[in-house]
């Protein structure tokens, strides 16, 4: 009964304090009550696995006329994340997070006029004239984003024009602090310049509540920097990703038809393998691809891979390791490749892998995919050649963003495929039989000979994106060179034709 007891004062006190929060950011004016229409809010109570009871309050949003309101508010995409680890152990500077103190009462004031009836815990009968949004109104996220974005581009901070939630900070005309985004969490660096004046400049500015560095977690991955590198993971998330249950009545019965039971939870482990594989598990990319395929037309047979595939996923750890390279004599190497008419429709499959790596034969992993190649494909020249036109395209993204960011030179590209038909296709002015491939085709071969980029041709058994494509491909070379941020001998010589020094 006292632990009952202790929990409702907890409560109570928790309430009272988001009251506090209110007023001291002058989120609201009292007003007399006349009959405006009010939107409801009501409390959302959570204990923290510390103890600690958290009381926020809440509007519910969707009473609120919403169709004329913008909500886009942007988060930073997980390639500029991975770019911003890159330029940070390169540079060598402390990797920090900073979580904002109830970020969306910190946001912009709001022109339109919303009301809502106070909760009873505030003792008044009077209503709010919201200054701020609150939690749950849509643009919420919208109005804090513009407040900190307008707070950070008065710190000189610049926007990327390719993510509007990765920054960054020159001092006399060099790179001197970065920043990624994600609502209220914050994960930046930067010289003690950038410390003393943007950082300090936040701090004035905002409430913060929590600040880390060198080991944290941030949007689900868990960072930790070192003097060899920065390493991510997700093994504590990795291994709450359940199996998914099947009847003993059908597990033996393969060609069974899966039913509404197990189809719902194979969208659930496929949302959390998705989750995963694009954030540090690639090896893992062909597998969640063919799970997300087989929810609709499933079998027991593909429930057993999808449960064979979350076994690996445990048993089978991996860091991703993010090492210092000298981006002087760095360039962007491009794995790509495809199975024609591999999945069950007969579609075809693509994916490529995209690193940095410097001289040293030192990388870091930027951007990787496998998914269904969106054309029809007649052959395994066309199947390729789209995969190469994706890759390319994204690898020219990687480029430009990192010459925006560190004011660079751009890179160059080095392209491997072990498509020996087409990596002599596009060294030859001979044109392609399908007529549906030589825009395609023109396009690589333009690149080539612009110099945009170099097209080497490897062996299977060192091709990196092989296992983006294919079952049962293996992926041990692939995690050898994300476990160890190093490139093979082998593919060393590829890449920059010489012994690896």
């Amino acid at each position: 009964m006292s632990t009952a007891c202790g929990y409702e004062q907890d409560v109570v006190d928790a309430k009272h304090k988001e009251l506090e929060k209110f007023k001291d950011n002058e989120v609201y004016e009292e007003i007399d009550d006349t009959n405006q229409p009010t939107v409801g809010v009501r409390w959302v109570v959570t204990k923290k696995p510390n103890g600690d009871v958290k009381a926020r309050l809440v509007a519910l949003g969707y009473q609120e006329q919403t169709s004329d309101i913008r909500k886009d508010s942007p988060t930073c995409n997980r390639d500029s994340i991975r770019l911003l680890l890159t330029i940070v152990a390169h540079e060598g500077w402390k990797l920090r997070h900073i979580d904002v103190q109830t970020a969306f009462l910190q946001g912009k004031r709001i022109s339109r006029n919303v009301y809502i009836k106070p909760p009873k815990e505030a003792e008044t009968w009077k209503i709010w004239k919201l200054n701020k949004c609150i939690y749950g109104l849509v643009d919420g996220p919208r109005m804090w984003y513009m407040e900190l974005c307008e707070t950070l581009v008065k710190l000189k901070m610049e926007i990327s024009a390719y993510d509007e939630s990765f920054m960054f900070w020159f001092y006399q005309g060099k790179l001197s602090g970065i920043m990624a985004v994600h609502v209220d969490d914050l994960m930046l660096s930067g010289t003690k310049v950038f410390e003393d004046h943007v950082i300090k400049g936040l701090k004035e500015k905002f409430r913060l509540s929590t600040e880390a560095e060198v080991q944290f977690a941030y949007t689900g991955l868990d960072i930790q920097q070192s003097s060899t590198g920065i390493l991510v993971s997700q093994f504590g998330y990795i291994d709450q990703i359940p199996k998914i249950h099947i009847d003993k009545n059908r597990v033996n019965q393969n060609m069974l038809n899966i039913n509404e039971y197990e189809k719902q939870q194979l969208r659930a482990v496929c949302g959390q393998l998705l989750w995963v594989s694009t954030q540090t598990r690639p090896d893992i990319a062909y597998a969640t691809c063919f799970a997300s395929n087989c929810v609709n037309q499933g079998t027991v047979a593909d429930l057993k891979m999808v449960n064979k595939a979350v076994k690996l996923l445990k048993k089978e750890p991996l860091t991703l390791k993010f090492r210092k390279l000298c981006f002087a004599e760095s360039l962007i190497v491009i794995f790509c490749d495809a199975s024609f008419g591999n999945l069950k429709d007969g579609s075809s499959q693509g994916g490529f892998i995209i690193f940095l790596v410097s001289s040293s034969g030192k990388c870091c992993p930027i951007t990787w995919q496998s998914r269904k190649i969106r054309r029809v494909c007649k052959s395994t020249l066309a199947a390729e050649s789209w995969a190469m036109i994706e890759a390319v395209e994204s690898g020219e993204l990687v480029k430009t963003q990192f010459s925006e960011v560190t004011q660079t030179q751009k890179l160059d590209v080095a392209v491997l495929t072990d498509c020996k038909s087409l990596h002599d296709t596009l060294h030859s002015s001979k044109n392609v039989d399908d007529k549906g491939l030589r825009i395609p085709i023109a396009c690589l071969r333009q690149r080539v000979r612009d110099k945009e980029m170099k097209v080497h041709w490897i062996s299977t058994k060192i091709q990196l994106a092989d296992c983006f494509t294919k079952a049962g491909a293996p992926n041990a070379p692939l995690r050898e060179v994300l476990c160890t941020g190093q490139f093979s001998h082998e593919l060393y010589q590829v890449v920059f034709n010489k012994e690896m020094y």
